[in-house]
C-alpha cells in the first residue's frame, strides 16, 4: 500500500450537498456544551494566587461537549450540515466493511453508524478504533510475539513528525499505518495467528481463539478499510457495542 496519501488532506473532505437522512442507519451524536468551559476546552485556572487563562479543561477533555451522556438521533444539526459531504457515503461503507471483516475476532456485529463532528480540543482520535481488546491483540502479536521477524518492515512509513511537533491526528493514523505494514509482512511472510504468543506480560493461550491457526494471508487486513476511511476526509473513531463512531473535523477546526 502507498501510504504517501495519509501525509497530507487528512479531515479535509471535499465538501457539497449529500443527504444526511436517507440511510436509516446513520445516527447524529450532538454536543451538549460543558458547564465549565462551555464547550471551549479551556478555562481559567487559579495558579499561585493569580487567574491564568488557556488551561485545559479537565472536566470535558477531551470530548468538549461529548460524553457518554450527549443525545443521539437520527436528525442532524448544523455542525453536521457543514462538516459532511458526498464522500461520507464511502466513508460510511468502509466502515460497515471494517465491522464485518473484526466479527471473527470476537466483535458484535454493527447496528448502526453514529456522526460525531469535532471541536475545539478533539481532533486527535482512538489509538485502536476498533474494539480494544482487539486492538491490543493485534498489537502483541505483531509488535511483541512477531517483533523479531517483522522487524524493519513498517521503517519506511514517515506519516507524522516526532514528539510533540506532530500535527493531530497523524499520531493515530501513524500508529495504524504500521499496524496495516505488519499484518502485510507477516502474510506475505507465511505467519499464521499464534496459538500462543509473547506479549508484554509473559505468554498468553490464543489455542481457543476462533483464528487460531489461520493463516494471516487468509484474514481480511482491516487496516485497509481504516486507512481508506481517512483518505475520504474522515476518521474512523471507534466499533463499540454494535455502534460504529465515524468523526468529522468541525468546519471551524479547518
Amino acid at each position: 500500500m502507498d501510504y504517501a496519501g495519509l501525509r497530507t488532506g487528512l479531515l479535509e473532505p471535499a465538501l457539497g450537498d449529500v443527504d444526511l437522512t436517507a440511510e436509516p442507519r446513520r445516527f447524529f451524536r450532538h454536543v451538549v456544551p460543558c458547564p465549565r468551559c462551555n464547550g471551549s476546552g479551556t478555562q481559567r485556572v487559579l495558579w499561585d494566587d493569580e487567574w491564568e487563562d488557556g488551561w485545559s479543561c479537565g472536566h470535558c477533555l477531551p470530548w468538549t461537549g461529548h460524553t457518554k451522556d450527549s443525545p443521539i438521533d437520527a436528525v442532524p444539526d448544523g455542525s453536521h450540515v457543514k462538516a459532511l459531504g458526498p464522500s461520507i457515503v464511502e466513508a460510511e461503507a468502509l466502515a460497515w466493511e471494517t465491522a464485518a471483516l473484526i466479527e471473527p475476532w470476537g466483535s458484535r456485529p454493527a447496528e448502526r453508524i453514529v456522526w460525531r463532528v469535532g471541536t475545539t480540543g478533539t481532533k486527535k482520535i482512538g489509538d485502536h478504533c476498533v474494539p480494544v481488546d482487539i486492538g491490543l491483540l493485534v498489537n502483541d502479536i505483531f509488535f511483541i510475539h512477531l517483533r523479531e521477524e517483522l522487524k524493519g518492515c513498517d521503517a519506511g512509513i514517515d506519516i507524522s513528525t516526532p514528539g510533540y511537533d506532530r500535527p493531530a491526528p497523524y499520531p493515530d493514523v501513524a500508529f495504524q499505518a504500521r499496524k496495516h505494514a505488519n499484518w502485510a509482512a507477516a502474510a506475505a511472510a507465511g505467519h499464521r495467528f499464534p496459538e500462543r504468543i509473547r506479549h508484554a506480560n509473559g505468554v498468553k493461550e490464543l489455542g481457543d481463539h476462533p483464528l487460531a491457526g489461520k493463516s494471516f494471508a487468509e484474514l481480511p487486513n482491516f487496516y485497509t478499510q481504516v486507512l481508506g476511511i481517512w483518505l475520504t476526509g474522515y476518521a474512523l473513531e471507534s466499533i463499540k457495542d454494535g455502534t460504529i463512531c465515524l468523526y468529522a473535523a468541525s468546519a471551524a477546526d479547518r
